[in-house]
């Protein structure tokens, strides 16, 4: 409490004590910290380090970047480091951009990657830090006041070396990116670019690019406006300068995921998620060598054979081929009985185009069958005659006038196989009109696509091969093996499979939509 004392009373001593006293006590009142305003700090950044597990990792040295596009200068770097706060220049002149910058090493001496970035606010990742030195950066556009946050998730990429890192998983870590680019026999494949890429509506741009790898991680490219996914992309060539084509692909959290055509800001095949804020994405691309680059799902129908998706490619390794093997022991009758019966036939080849007019005869077999008895088989040349192939007269040495089975097939197709097909000793049964009679037997159903020959077996008139009149996943082996080749050898010609003399994309078009069909 303060007493007011009436000046009257007071001498001049005690009223100079009295006014001091007063005037501290006011002066300690309002000086109360309560009312004091606090100043705006020095604009400072706030570092922290982690791997993947959340554990503090330290980093051969932490310091500030000022940087100017991609190329920076680096100052007040502390070594062995996990945890840092430290000011930033103000206006630094000609330097548009400044922030923090963390080596490519930890304190160990080993390799590292940032897998993750946590900044407030968004601001630029440099991924490389080109320039004076080599480091991975996070900046933001000039500010004079407050404080900017980052914290890098880094995983050890020095395998000869590795950190031993904590068990516990992570719950919710920095979006990031795992690629693989391997053949399909599984070794890796250096690309001439990897990158971490953004997408919409397959236009696509690259925010992190590495060159010559068959691996990389990287943090998830930024979100950006106008863009929906984000994920991978590798270039259409490896690193010695080859086009590559898609073989297959396989990836994380697929049902979200899809293999986009990059569009036209960027050549290359890019895979990408619906945009994800938390966790990591895997994906591997299984790559071959080509000089085009579809990409087709090959789904077996009719079959138990699993799923295959296959882009044409051969692969580094070979499979060794499955070639056509010899016609089957019989011998085609070279001297007709007198009572021969005569026989002319038509047929469907489903996949063959209007320019391929004659089969070769040793590229067509026609049995005849009794039952499961072989009763002949003959070699005769096909040629076409509008939708059809018409063969020549045959001349059959039947034992007995009767209905007989009649199969036939060509080197690189299914066969099918015609029932109650009435042959007569002597005389012609002419099953290659417009009309047939019921003499044909099934062969009056040759007009339905079920009846068709359709093309993709590569194992000609060999029915031992164990892949024998059916379209299966060694003959796609045989065709990786001699695409984009000529048909110049009879392995080759196995899979020329609509007969233009080129191994190429219309024959593996015609392979993946018959996959899995066999012959009756």
């Amino acid at each position: 409490m303060i007493f007011f004392l009436h000046a009257s009373i007071m001498n001049n001593k005690m009223r100079k004590w009295y006014f001091s006293l007063l005037f501290f006590l006011l002066f300690a009142f309002f000086a109360s910290p309560v009312s004091a305003a606090i100043p705006e700090p020095t604009p400072f950044v706030r570092v922290h380090i982690v791997n993947p597990q959340l554990t503090p990792v330290q980093m051969e040295d932490v310091c500030r970047a000022d940087c100017k596009g991609n190329a920076c200068i680096k100052s007040l770097c502390t070594p062995d480091r996990a945890n840092l706060n430290f000011g930033v220049k103000q206006n630094t002149s000609g330097y548009s951009t400044k922030g923090v910058r963390i080596s490519k090493r930890n304190s160990n001496g080993q390799n590292s990657t940032v897998v993750g970035i946590t900044p407030q606010p968004a601001g630029t990742h440099i991924q490389g830090c080109r320039g004076s030195f080599a480091g991975s950066c996070y900046v933001w556009p000039n500010w004079n006041t407050g404080k900017r946050a980052v914290t890098f998730v880094v995983k050890n990429t020095d395998t000869s070396n590795p950190t031993n890192t904590p068990t516990p998983p992570l719950s919710t870590p920095t979006p990031y990116l795992e690629i693989k680019v391997v053949n399909p026999q599984l070794t890796p494949v250096r690309m001439k670019s990897i990158c971490s890429s953004r997408c919409n509506n397959n236009n696509c741009d690259n925010s992190f690019c590495d060159s010559n790898k068959d691996a990389k991680i990287f943090a998830k490219s930024p979100t950006k406006n106008g863009f929906d996914r984000y994920g991978a992309r590798i270039s259409k060539k490896n690193s010695a300068d080859k086009n590559m084509v898609i073989v297959e692909v396989e990836a994380s959290n697929s049902n979200q995921g899809k293999l986009d055509k990059c569009g036209s800001d960027v050549s290359g095949f890019c895979y990408t998620w619906s945009n994800w804020n938390t966790g990591k994405r895997e994906i591997t691309f299984k790559v071959g060598l080509s000089s085009v680059t579809p990409t087709l799902t090959i789904t077996p129908t009719g079959t138990p054979t699993p799923t295959v998706t296959m882009t044409p490619g051969p692969s580094s390794t070979p499979t060794p081929s499955l070639t056509a093997g010899p016609s089957p022991t019989t011998t085609p009758s070279t001297t007709p009985a007198p009572d021969a019966a005569r026989f002319r036939f038509k047929i469907k080849l489903a996949d063959l185009p209007i320019a391929v007019d004659h089969i070769n005869a040793e590229d067509v077999l026609i049995e005849v069958l009794d039952g499961p008895t072989l009763v002949q088989a003959v070699n005769r040349a096909l040629t076409r005659g509008g939708d059809y192939y018409i063969s020549g007269d045959m001349m059959l040495n039947i034992p007995v006038s009767k209905t007989y089975t009649i199969s036939v097939k060509v080197k690189t197709t299914t066969r099918q196989t015609f029932a109650n097909v009435n042959l007569i000793q002597g005389e012609l049964r002419d099953c290659s009109g417009v009309t047939l009679d019921n003499n044909c037997g099934e062969l009056v159903g040759v007009t339905n696509a079920d009846r068709a020959l359709y093309s993709g077996d590569s194992d000609g008139f060999n029915n031992e091969s164990g892949s024998y009149n059916k379209i299966d996943s060694a003959d796609l082996q045989v065709l990786i093996t001699y695409y984009n080749q000529t048909a110049s050898t009879d392995a080759s010609r196995a899979v020329d499979f609509n007969m233009d003399g080129q191994i190429d994309i219309n024959d593996f078009e015609i392979l993946a939509k018959n996959y899995g069909l066999q012959g009756i």
